[in-house]
């Protein structure tokens, strides 16, 4: 399976100010390095619950046919379904949604919180992140 980006998100679900507040800093001097983090975070969580976060628009190529629910980063809308020249099908859509659902944004903000508390040993995820991203990950028909 092949999946491209078409139109990718523009604007973070999760602002530098939210972060900022929820990890108690003040100041400008870890802001660049803080904006990293939401893209990262945004983007291992987005992957973790096959869920895009904002609207986008999706191509995946594949040489099965796929249901709905397979395709990345829903929640799906605006499917268009044609095959290629080597019989592949093309799926065209819009994954994601309108506006990031609240829980997903606090998921994002606490997986940075748990990133940027951590020293150079890495840790194991802790199960409250675990247990968020198995509550959120898509499932089949839904």
């Amino acid at each position: 399976m092949k999946i491209d980006i078409i139109t990718d998100i523009t604007v973070e679900p999760v602002t530098l100010e939210e972060v900022k507040e929820a990890l108690k800093i003040s100041g400008t001097g870890h802001d660049t390095e803080l904006e990293r983090q939401i893209t990262d975070a945004r983007d291992y969580i987005e992957r973790a619950i096959d869920t895009s976060v904002s609207k986008r628009e999706i191509k995946v190529t594949s040489e099965d046919e796929l249901e709905e629910w397979e395709l990345p980063l829903g929640p799906v809308s605006d499917l268009t379904e044609s095959t290629d020249d080597d019989d592949n099908y093309v799926y065209e859509y819009t994954g994601g949604y309108s506006e990031c659902p609240a829980r997903i944004k606090r998921l994002i903000t606490d997986y940075i919180k748990y990133k940027y508390d951590i020293d150079d040993e890495a840790r194991e995820l802790p199960n409250s992140i675990r247990e968020q991203i198995k509550l959120l990950t898509r499932q089949p028909g839904l």
